[in-house]
């Protein structure tokens, strides 16, 4: 039985780390270490995640100044000395089948990531094509896969590899107040050669007052994510896929983002967020490379015409709409 390193990054999350560290001590896969990094909290989290590694020497409770989550993710991948490395939200919780189905279904299938489906409140989030994806498919497979964000985005609903990890040096990316965990699955996905898409929801997820989802979109997340469409362009050029499907992509993205700053933030440093995501290089470059193909769209259009006022207009009324979905909600 292979060792599981759990790792559970923290900060000033006294109310809810308990039972987040229960939900992994409670695993009936037992051969688990669970590396407690708190990043600087300055409640009685340190104390209280202290007692709990007190009684049981699976727990190893790390301290570091507060350098954000990326920072104590990547402490905790330091830490950790387990061959498989899964991570947990600080007020989230495992299933107690959680590692041992996805341990059983790595080692069954030979994958080099396996990935599970979750719980968001009364909703149920999960993957439409289970399975193992390899071969002559698996670079479609891994774009249709990044597409969907859901199950993309996360860190806490796969298990990885530690040697993937190290042999490519990937790691959380510092300095980003939204996104790092897809930053770090998109570096290890264009790594492997296989992935598992497990048609189980094993992990819980929690929505807090003060999570990155309940909170305004933040207006300068919009553009790390060309980070993220430098990384897809050369898991394109790698893989010898169309370009067109990639093009497309960003262009929608670009324009969901824009909606998404225009409903949760003040008008103007939205507009100006907006203008900024218009003229951006790879909007620009994806716009032009679209024209007289197949996925040429209005949005592209729009860029390549330079019709500012008309793309912002469109952001707004989205925005508004997303704006009046949520109170209805």
């Amino acid at each position: 039985m292979e060792l599981v390193s759990i790792i559970i990054a923290v900060y000033n999350g006294v109310k809810t780390i308990e039972k987040s560290v229960q939900s992994a001590q409670c695993q009936t896969y037992e051969n688990v270490e669970i590396i407690v990094v708190d990043d600087g909290s300055t409640d009685e989290t340190f104390s209280t995640v202290k007692r709990i590694a007190d009684r049981d020497v699976r727990v190893k409770l790390v301290h570091q100044k507060n350098s954000g989550v990326s920072a104590a993710r990547n402490r905790g991948i330091e830490e950790a000395n387990g061959k498989y490395i899964c991570f947990l939200d600080a007020d989230d919780a495992y299933t107690d089948q959680y590692v041992a189905h996805m341990v059983q279904t790595l080692e069954t299938n030979n994958s080099e990531l396996v990935v599970c489906g979750y719980v968001e409140g009364e909703k149920e989030w999960r993957y439409s094509s289970p399975g193992l994806h390899q071969g002559d498919s698996l670079g479609e497979d891994v774009f249709k896969f990044g597409k969907d964000q859901r199950m993309f985005n996360p860190c806490w609903n796969k298990l990885f590899l530690k040697d993937i990890i190290e042999k490519d040096n990937i790691c959380f990316p510092d300095g980003l107040a939204m996104g790092e965990d897809a930053e770090f699955v998109l570096k290890y996905i264009i790594s492997v050669s296989n992935f598992f898409v497990l048609d189980e929801l094993l992990y819980v997820y929690s929505v807090s007052d003060t999570s990155v989802t309940s909170s305004p979109f933040k207006l300068n997340w919009a553009f790390y994510q060309e980070t993220r469409y430098f990384l897809w362009d050369e898991y394109f050029e790698k893989m010898k896929l169309d370009r067109m499907e990639l093009n497309h992509y960003i262009v929608v993205q670009m324009l969901l983002i824009g909606a998404r700053v225009s409903g949760s933030n003040p008008i103007r440093p939205a507009i100006k967020v907006c203008k900024e995501i218009f003229y951006r290089p790879r909007m620009q470059q994806a716009a032009m490379e679209l024209e007289h193909s197949t996925k040429d769209f209005l949005i592209s259009r729009l860029v390549r015409k330079k019709y500012e006022c008309v793309f912002l207009c469109i952001c707004l009324c989205m925005g508004v709409v997303r704006h009046l979905k949520k109170k209805v909600r």
